[in-house]
């Protein structure tokens, strides 16, 4: 497992550096998840390569390398998302996952800038490997992922933050998958969820396709299909609405050091394109997190923590 941490410019790959891996309080550590609230970079959860391995309930702060935060219970391979609330209060939600027990996890919780943690609302089915956007201050969804009955779904949920409430009226993907990205990119004026790659079968069966949803009440649409299959990858959507994925494992139990990128020019799913970035990453990676950071961080100008 790689143990450091690099610090990456979107738009100049001069400016990038890497933190020791002495400097991390875990080491190796996969499957975690994480944000930037606040002042913060928030790494929560996950834990170490095998099944068996140790599993984290505690949320660290990449910049001071402290402990902030700690969960109701362990999580590894768990789903988050960033919301803020119309009152202006900011937390991460931390979804499903699976604990020291193999246990996948149904409940849900708020991590805050604080360090308070409270209970969130229960998944609809317990989940892990699934993937979290927040398409607003009301409606979050909820998709793919891993069930006890299967190794991968296609099902999605849509939870209104506003009543409180469920509902999968939110259709289907069209392929089932697990360990897929998934953010938000801008087409037009509007932002639309996209998941890319994952796994569909195991054992070397991912997936380069992308499914775009321009609104939770449409079907999911096909869009370009990556220029490599990959899953487990950390994946953020970017300041100018783009959407990028981020290292991952391919066929033949290879991991990835590239940064791909995809970006609509229009209103028309047809414009969306993935580029690779001339920026890649100095490790190869999987299993890992990739958090968007605004203005300076460790290096004097970066945007990108994995």
């Amino acid at each position: 497992m790689v143990k450091d941490t690099e610090i990456i410019h979107l738009d100049n790959s001069n400016e990038s550096c890497k933190i020791d891996a002495d400097d991390f309080p875990r080491g190796g550590t996969v499957y975690a998840i994480g944000a930037f609230l606040k002042d913060k970079a928030f790494f929560c959860g996950g834990g170490g390569l095998f099944k068996y391995s140790k599993h984290y309930s505690n949320c660290v702060n990449l910049g001071s390398r402290e402990s902030v935060a700690d969960m109701s219970t362990k999580r590894k391979g768990a789903a988050s998302a960033i919301i803020d609330f119309d009152n202006g209060t900011q937390s991460l939600w931390i979804t499903g996952g699976r604990n020291n027990e193999t246990k996948f996890i149904q409940s849900t919780e708020y991590v805050y800038p604080t360090g308070s943690v409270s209970p969130g609302p229960d998944l609809p089915v317990a989940l892990l490997l699934h993937c979290v956007v927040a398409l607003d201050k009301s409606n979050v969804i909820v998709i793919g992922g891993n069930t006890k009955e299967a190794f991968k779904n296609k099902e999605t949920y849509l939870f209104n933050l506003v009543n409180q409430s469920w509902s999968n009226n939110s259709s289907s993907l069209t392929i089932p998958r697990r360990a897929q990205a998934c953010g938000q990119v801008s087409i037009g004026n509007e932002k639309a969820v996209v998941v890319a790659g994952g796994d569909t079968k195991g054992k070397d069966n991912m997936t380069k396709t992308t499914e775009i949803l321009l609104s939770p009440g449409l079907s999911w649409q096909s869009g370009p299909d990556m220029p490599k299959a990959i899953a487990s990858a950390g994946s953020v959507s970017a300041p100018d609405g783009s959407f990028l994925v981020i290292g991952g494992q391919e066929p033949g139990n290879l991991m990835s050091r590239d940064i791909y990128r995809l970006k609509c020019q229009s209103q028309d799913i047809a414009t969306c394109q993935w580029t690779r970035l001339q920026q890649s990453l100095t490790v190869a990676r999987s299993q890992h997190v990739a958090i968007l950071v605004p203005g300076k961080g460790v290096c004097e100008k970066s945007d990108l923590t994995v």
